[in-house]
């Protein structure tokens, strides 16, 4: 029989050195969960401050990353252009603020919890948009968790958010994903007109794929025309 060799990806060469870090100051801290409460906070603590530090690699201050917009934090990260190097600075970075919103979940601090979120998440959205949809390394964050993290913290996407998750479904041939987020949107702002000639045009540019490309998007050509009928429901 074939000898199955099992390995970690914090075992792999391209997997960088901070997260193996932040991984043992948080197996650490589960190995923890039996002491007192002020050794768990010394737990949280150091985990947070290797993430502090990894930032400062990056040219960012963590402490003063809630006064700092998410345009501003890409601009920092890209330096003005999306070449590979930056986008992986921006995916390293999404990694880290994930990791940073982990953190502040198991203490509880739900609205810091939520901002580190966020801010990971319109990193790997933005970049995508620039860079025309190009796939970060196995160390970043998924779209969709990061997404699922935010819903379970009990934050509500802005409809600028969700238009940017919509174009990234999109983007990568998730048809059926990007027009669920549309009717949430539609939802979510009492069918706002301009949102519902967006989706029109959404549905146009659908119409134009392969049926193949279609049924590989989960969104077969039957379902586009029935949701375009539904959409035009909102028109004004």
């Amino acid at each position: 029989m074939k000898r199955i060799h099992l390995f970690e990806f914090t075992d792999l060469p391209w997997y960088p050195p901070t997260f193996r870090r932040i991984q043992t100051d948080y197996l650490r801290f589960v190995a923890a969960l039996g002491m007192n409460y002020k050794s768990r906070e010394r737990r949280y603590k150091a985990a947070l401050t290797t993430i502090a530090e990894a930032f400062q690699q990056l040219g960012i201050d963590f402490e003063s990353m809630d006064d700092t917009s998410e345009s501003r934090l890409v601009t920092v990260l890209t330096l003005g252009e999306t070449t590979p190097i930056n986008r992986e600075r921006c995916g390293y970075a999404a990694a880290l603020f994930k990791e940073a919103g982990s953190i502040y979940a198991a203490q509880g601090q739900v609205d810091a919890s939520s901002r580190n979120y966020l801010k990971a998440l319109y990193l790997l959205l933005e970049t995508s948009r620039l860079d025309g949809g190009s796939r970060f390394a196995g160390y970043v964050p998924a779209v969709e968790e990061l997404v699922a993290e935010l819903w379970a913290c009990g934050f509500d996407l802005s409809v600028e958010t969700r238009w940017a998750l919509m174009e990234y479904y999109e983007q990568r041939g998730a048809y059926g994903k990007a027009e669920d987020v549309l009717f949430e949107m539609i939802e979510a702002s009492d069918g706002d007109n301009r949102i519902v000639e967006m989706g029109l045009d959404f549905y146009e540019r659908l119409k134009r794929k392969s049926d193949e490309a279609l049924v590989a998007g989960n969104l077969p050509r039957k379902e586009v025309e029935m949701g375009l009928t539904e959409l035009k429901v909102f028109q004004r």
